[in-house]
């Protein structure tokens, strides 16, 4: 009989998140300190685009993510 510890069935951990102003702002995880996803990179040069901004390709994935947000905020 193999005995099995609970840290090994449990899924890995979302980020945690924190309600500001009633919206959700994700904390820091693990790899926001990570490169940008291409999905991020995909977006972000998209609303650069059209809003005749420059795209920076080196952001990591908290700051691309906090980009994102901004500029499709400012588009509203």
């Amino acid at each position: 009989m193999r005995f099995t510890l609970n840290h090994e069935r449990r899924a890995p951990m979302m980020a945690p998140i924190k309600v500001v102003a009633g919206k959700e702002e994700r904390l820091m995880g693990a790899d926001d300190g990570e490169p940008m996803t291409e999905e991020q990179a995909v977006r972000l040069r998209v609303l650069c685009e059209q809003q005749d901004l420059e795209f920076d390709g080196n952001l990591t994935r908290a700051e691309a993510e906090a980009r994102i947000h901004a500029l499709e905020e400012a588009q509203d």
